[in-house]
């Protein structure tokens, strides 16, 4: 297809140990066994972990591609389980996201991505930071991770509160990880609503389970450890609507609603 163009979607978090990562790397799987060509690109600069929770050592690294030492094409590693992976350092002090050229030399990595594959999962750096942003303005979709404990919601809500102010026009989802509260995404919809005057659209939830962490201690993907568990279920039917709506979010496709707000400002 000549003007196939990739859609691209940053993983982001208000803190860290809310499964965003975990997160990526399933759904990655997930929209692999779709049929599609997806690549894993490691954006926590220093910190980055998505190579260890597949268990690869990878043949190239980011900040090397950022740093024209190496070739993107030689930095791309595949995975036994379907997706690619582009790898970043860890435990490495990197600022290569400031500056005029390093920022040109992302926008050039970036694109070359879009002929290559159908979608690019991009697991950006916990909290709210500019290089966080940035890779969200490069997205055409940023999924919001949080969990039900207080201070992963509170953090989520100051993620959002200055996101929105940054980039009013940031199309962002919701992903509720690791809980089974049903009234997570009306509770945080409604804070969002009265103090900010929009929320962000619904992605859909994540039953808490066990089979989660022993997947991630084995260092292996949900669809291989846990085939049959509620977490792995509900990551497919997530990563299928979210696929099938494509990138203008709809009120009544595959259940993604936005808020009540926002519904209203699209009639």
């Amino acid at each position: 297809m000549p003007n196939k163009r990739a859609e691209f979607w940053a993983f982001v978090s208000g803190k860290g140990g809310v499964g965003k990562s975990v997160l990526a790397l399933n759904m990655g799987q997930a929209l692999s066994a779709l049929g599609h060509r997806v690549l894993l690109l490691d954006a926590d600069l220093g910190l980055a972990n998505l190579h260890v929770l597949a268990n690869v050592d990878p043949g190239g690294r980011l900040e090397r591609v950022l740093a024209r030492a190496e070739s993107l094409s030689e930095a791309i590693t595949p995975l036994p389980f379907g997706p690619h992976l582009l790898a970043a350092e860890n435990g490495q002090s990197v600022c290569l996201l400031s500056g005029t050229d390093a920022a040109e030399g992302l926008a050039e990595t970036l694109g070359r991505l879009h002929a290559e594959y159908d979608y690019v999962l991009v697991d950006t750096p916990r909290g709210l930071s500019e290089a966080s942003l940035r890779f969200c303005r490069a997205c055409d979709r940023t999924l919001l991770v949080t969990t039900d404990e207080p201070t992963a919601l509170t953090n989520t809500y100051a993620w959002f509160k200055v996101a929105s102010l940054e980039e009013q026009a940031l199309p962002v989802w919701l992903i509720a990880n690791g809980t089974d509260d049903p009234h997570l995404q009306s509770r945080f919809t409604a804070l969002c609503e009265r103090f900010l005057g929009r929320a962000p659209f619904w992605a859909g939830q994540v039953p808490r389970d066990p089979q989660v962490g022993r997947a991630v201690a084995r260092q292996k993907p949900l669809c291989e450890e846990a085939p049959r568990s509620p977490a792995w279920l509900a990551i497919k039917q997530l990563t299928n609507q979210l696929q099938r709506e494509g990138r203008s979010p709809s009120a009544g496709d595959g259940g993604i609603m936005p808020s009540s707000q926002e519904a209203g400002r699209t009639r």
